[in-house]
């Protein structure tokens, strides 16, 4: 569904707030270089629209997301390494299947938006949205700070900011156990005879 069709819509005014949320500053992802068009190549944008319904077919929810065109980035300009791993569904049900016979506490979350919190290493620019010019600055593309969805690296990114976060957390968690000392003598991934920390990703 197209930008303009969808603010033809009688419903458009869901459309416009969730444009006025990311406007406000809800997702700060957007810097502005110092580059003129035509400067460096850049990836193209688009807006992605889509309409949330309940069991009983009632619109609950208007979603705006604005999507990098993945495709016509290149390797080793826009990006290099893509490999993110993501667990296997075996790899899930043998770790459910452990912790009810250990006892073990299970905590499962979803990320909202998850890819919009990596970080990007590399450089990548894109136009300024539909929507989202900046009066002045119609000339400058816009360099990402954080990923989108569409771009070849993102899952790579959200992957490593997701680590690096659990990572924290974790040496949290080790220091309140008091285990520190023990960890060289201990197999990998667990802590004594009672305490195993693991991290499932999918999606």
């Amino acid at each position: 569904m197209s930008r303009d069709a969808v603010f033809e819509e009688p419903a458009s005014w869901s459309w416009r707030d969730e444009d006025e949320d990311m406007e406000a500053g809800t997702d700060f992802i957007l810097e502005y270089p110092a580059m003129e068009l035509g400067a460096r190549r850049f990836d193209a944008d688009t807006w992605v629209y889509k309409v949330k319904k309940n069991a009983a077919d009632e619109v609950i929810k208007h979603k705006a997301r604005l999507v990098a065109k993945g495709y016509v980035q290149q390797p080793g300009m826009d990006f290099d390494e893509v490999f993110a791993p993501v667990d296997r569904i075996e790899s899930v049900r043998l770790l459910l299947a452990l912790a009810a016979q250990e006892g073990w506490l299970v905590h499962h979350m979803d990320v909202k938006s998850a890819f919009l919190n990596g970080e990007l290493i590399e450089e990548v620019y894109v136009r300024q949205p539909p929507g989202f010019n900046v009066t002045g600055h119609e000339d400058k593309v816009l360099r990402l700070d954080k990923a989108l969805y569409g771009l070849r690296q993102a899952p790579r990114a959200w992957n490593a900011k997701l680590d690096e976060t659990l990572a924290v957390i974790l040496e949290l968690a080790l220091k309140l156990d008091m285990m520190r000392p023990h960890l060289d003598c201990l197999p990998a991934g667990r802590l004594g005879t009672s305490n195993v920390y693991s991290k499932l990703c999918y999606g």
